[in-house]
């Protein structure tokens, strides 16, 4: 009984050895392999590889070559190198490896257009700059452009006018620098000065004011704008540029293979900010507690509401016409009008590798809220621009009705 539970002993002892053996065996699992990048498909040196869950590891040789011994046929090897994205690799029981690694795409910063039409990383102006995008400005319906500024840029007041549609506005970038000159910065389009002066003006008693340069853009044709704040920024411009500048750089079919048409509208119905007057309504027009009793009285008094209480009676009004004495209730609400302003606008643009076009078309109908007035004549934009290798861009506005 003892000799056989010796040699069943033996028998045992013997199995484990030749079972750890097995594992042994089949941990020192030998990979080889070489990794290359997938771009121009050259060997690179110095890859790390890693097996997946545990610190083994090896990098390839100066000709992309490895060898590296894992723990099973069924493990991971990971693969990453400066330059090149990540990649895990599962052997599935393969000895042998080729690897292609992809180059990382490295996303450059924000590029602005600084002066002159040059273009700098964000991130290396030496000076204040904000960039505008396209998609920014098309959000709404202004018949003024510079309105659509408001609040998109730190430090850049905007000011419309009353006027109503189609009116001037008045653009300010950090303060007011003089007192008696003008503070509104300089309007670069495509590397163009232009004109931003004001046509005409409207006052207490009436006037036209039909605009100012940059009422005439077009924002479905503008593709950038960037704001230079300080006088480092606009040093290029000289004098000029005293108060900032707005750089606009528009549209063009540059980079846009084929043919491509685009249409697009918008309508913004736009109402007054009634109902947070509190009027009296007790007493009305008059002096010292009295009625209006001649024409002439109510001309003298016409703004002033020190009368008597208001009780109906008939009193004589500015035009000499007897009219009841009461108050005049909801004179705002039913005075004022909703405005409706629409936009419309076709683009066409296209081009090949030599050369590039962009023609839009744009109708613009805008209606104040008040009553009787009428916007100045603000007709659709027709341009048209084409480029040609070494050649200057050339653009040209056409009035259309």
């Amino acid at each position: 009984m003892e000799r056989c539970y010796q040699g069943l002993r033996r028998r045992l002892l013997l199995l484990s050895v030749l079972l750890l053996s097995a594992s042994a065996a089949y941990a020192q699992f030998e990979v080889r392999g070489v990794v290359r990048a997938a771009d121009d498909n050259s060997l690179l040196p110095g890859v790390n590889i890693v097996e997946v869950g545990t610190m083994n590891g090896t990098t390839t040789d100066a000709n992309g070559n490895f060898v590296l011994t894992v723990s099973s046929p069924q493990a991971t090897l990971r693969f990453s190198f400066v330059g090149y994205e990540t990649l895990d690799v599962p052997l599935n029981g393969r000895n042998y490896l080729e690897v292609l690694l992809q180059p990382t795409v490295a996303q450059l910063g924000e590029v602005v257009v600084t002066a002159l039409g040059i273009e700098r990383e964000a991130r290396a102006v030496g000076y204040a700059i904000s960039q505008v995008s396209a998609q920014d400005l098309v959000t709404g319906t202004e018949t003024n452009f510079g309105n659509l500024l408001q609040g998109k840029v730190a430090g850049l007041q905007i000011n419309p006018t009353a006027g109503g549609p189609g009116s001037s506005t008045r653009i300010v970038i950090r303060g007011v620098s003089s007192l008696t000159g003008d503070n509104q910065p300089l309007i670069v389009v495509d590397g163009v000065p232009i004109d931003n002066s004001t046509i005409g003006s409207a006052g207490m008693w009436g006037g036209f004011d039909g605009g100012d340069g940059i009422s005439s853009l077009n924002p479905e044709d503008i593709e950038s704008i960037s704001v230079l704040k300080g006088a480092a920024a606009a040093a290029l411009y000289g004098t000029r540029a005293r108060n900032g500048v707005i750089l606009i750089n528009t549209r063009s079919g540059k980079g846009r293979r084929g043919l491509n048409v685009e249409f697009s509208t918008t309508l913004t119905a736009e109402e007054g900010l009634i109902g947070f007057s509190d009027y009296q309504n007790t007493y009305g027009q008059g002096s010292q507690g009295k009625k209006p009793a001649t024409q002439a009285e109510a001309l003298q008094f016409g703004l002033s509401s020190w009368g008597a209480k208001l009780d109906g009676s008939p009193v004589i009004q500015f035009d000499g016409v007897a009219r009841p004495y009461r108050a005049v209730n909801r004179r705002l609400e039913d005075f004022y009008r909703t405005g409706l302003s629409a936009r419309n606008t076709l683009s066409i643009y296209g081009g090949q590798e030599n050369a590039a076009v962009y023609f839009s078309v744009t109708q613009l109908d805008a209606q104040s809220i008040v009553p009787g007035s009428s916007p100045s004549p603000t007709p659709a934009i027709s341009r048209h621009s084409t480029t040609f290798p070494k050649s200057r861009s050339t653009r040209f506005t056409v009035p259309w009705r």
